[in-house]
């Protein structure tokens, strides 16, 4: 196990570096725009494609919402945004949202959609299956879905946990980068970034070789009744439904140019895309 905590030492310092606050995390309630303007963190995972297919498609406006959006390198530091004001919405994991609700009681779910997630690995390991990651290091968000799908994922390949550790990597993105880098023996990893590294060469580690689909909710804090009236939650309500039921119809063909311009996908990336589904 020495080489293991001399392995995580190294990826700390190493995630450090790496996990920078971006200019939206960094932002206070003074740097809204007006104060009727409706801020929604999002992230940079397919969780928040609802959303930003309903910007694209102008659905908010067509209700009069004068949405904006701020982008975070994770989740949590979406619902950080959201703890702290800086925000009025933020999409969020099913798992987070458990964990933080008994220390946030006032928080509710305004919608839901779902994404896929998998274990990828670096192709240099040659590693073919969850068993293989005995002895390894596997890179996980805790109180998330990243660890969620880990842990079951060992629990169905009866895989013994003994001689493994797990550092705490919340940003995809940084995640992603650890593994084109071969930084890391595994990660757990959302789309779109489970696409980028498997046309990038990693290797899918999931029993049955196929990634699992986690489901992620738009959360606000219920005690706000000044910006968010029942009449404003109603109407966000109905739009990120009817964004989510579209994604899920349109597929890739009406999303190709929203996925290469507001995510950054090449054509090889999106070929390999798991679109997330409505259930």
């Amino acid at each position: 196990m020495k080489r293991h905590w001399l392995y995580i030492a190294v990826l700390a310092a190493l995630c450090a570096c790496s996990q920078k606050p971006t200019e939206a995390q960094t932002s206070d309630g003074a740097s809204r725009q007006s104060n009727d303007t409706i801020l929604v963190a999002i992230d940079e995972t397919l969780a928040s494609l609802p959303l930003v297919y309903a910007d694209d498609k102008r659905m908010w406006a067509e209700q009069g919402l004068p949405v904006k959006y701020q982008s975070y390198s994770s989740t949590k530091d979406c619902a950080e945004a959201l703890r702290h004001n800086e925000v009025d919405l933020a999409v969020i994991e099913a798992e987070h949202y458990d964990y933080l609700l008994p220390h946030n009681p006032s928080l509710a779910i305004l919608g839901h959609s779902y994404n896929y997630w998998g274990i990828i690995s670096p192709s240099i390991l040659r590693l073919k299956r969850v068993k293989d990651l005995e002895n390894r290091i596997v890179g996980v968000s805790r109180n998330a879905t990243s660890q969620a799908v880990c842990n079951e994922q060992i629990s169905l390949s009866k895989t013994n946990t003994k001689q493994m550790a797990f550092p705490q990597i919340d940003s995809p993105q940084t995640a992603y980068n650890m593994i084109i880098n071969n930084q890391i023996d595994a990660i757990v990893l959302p789309e779109p970034f489970l696409a980028k590294a498997l046309a990038m060469g990693g290797r899918m580690l999931m029993e049955n070789n196929k990634p699992v689909l986690k489901k992620a909710y738009i959360v606000f804090d219920s005690q706000r009744k000044d910006l968010l009236t029942a009449t404003t939650i109603e109407k966000i309500k109905k739009v990120y439904a009817a964004a989510s039921d579209s994604v899920n119809v349109a597929r890739k063909q009406d999303c190709t140019n929203l996925l290469a311009h507001r995510f950054h996908l090449t054509t090889k990336e999106i070929e390999k895309l798991n679109m997330p589904a409505r259930k």
